[in-house]
C-alpha cells in the first residue's frame, strides 16, 4: 500500500507543471500597484469610524473646500492648509477621511496650474503638492 501512496504521489503534475511562470507575468504587469494602492485606500476610508472631534474637524475641512471653490481669502487658506500637512498625512493626522478627498477634488485642478515655484518653490506649498499625491 505504501508503495502505491508513493507512486501517486509523484504521479501527480506539481504546480510548475501545472502552469508557468512565463505565463503569469502579463497578468501581474496588468496589476500595477497604483489601481491596487488606490482601492486599499478608498476601502479605508470605507471603512473607518470617527470621533466625535474627528466628524468635527472633517465637517471643518469640508467647509473649507468649498470656501477654496469660491475663492474668498484663498491665499490665506493654502498658507494655512500647507502648514497644516506639514506634520500631517492626512488632514485628520494619519487617518484618511471624505474630507482629503473633498480637498483633492477642490484642489488638483488648480494645483495642475501651478508652476514649479508655486508647488515647491521657496513660497510655494509643497505639502498641499505632496498631499494631492497621496490622495490620487
Amino acid at each position: 500500500e505504501i508503495a502505491v501512496i508513493q507512486n501517486r504521489r509523484h504521479s501527480l503534475p506539481t504546480p510548475a507543471k501545472l502552469f508557468s511562470l512565463r505565463a503569469l507575468r502579463p497578468t501581474v504587469r496588468a496589476l500595477s500597484a497604483a489601481p491596487l494602492t488606490q482601492l486599499s485606500r478608498m476601502a479605508s476610508i470605507a471603512n473607518q469610524t470617527y470621533t466625535p472631534t474627528e466628524e468635527t474637524k472633517i465637517q471643518q475641512w469640508l467647509t473649507t473646500s468649498d470656501r477654496l471653490k469660491s475663492g474668498e481669502d484663498k491665499a490665506t487658506i493654502l498658507e494655512t492648509l500647507n502648514s497644516h500637512l506639514a506634520s500631517r498625512t492626512t488632514l485628520l493626522g494619519s487617518k484618511p477621511s471624505k474630507a482629503d478627498v473633498a480637498i483633492y477634488e477642490t484642489l488638483s485642478p488648480i494645483v495642475a496650474k501651478w508652476s514649479p515655484d508655486e508647488r515647491t518653490g521657496e513660497k510655494g506649498h509643497p505639502h498641499i503638492v505632496r498631499h494631492l499625491y497621496f490622495v490620487q
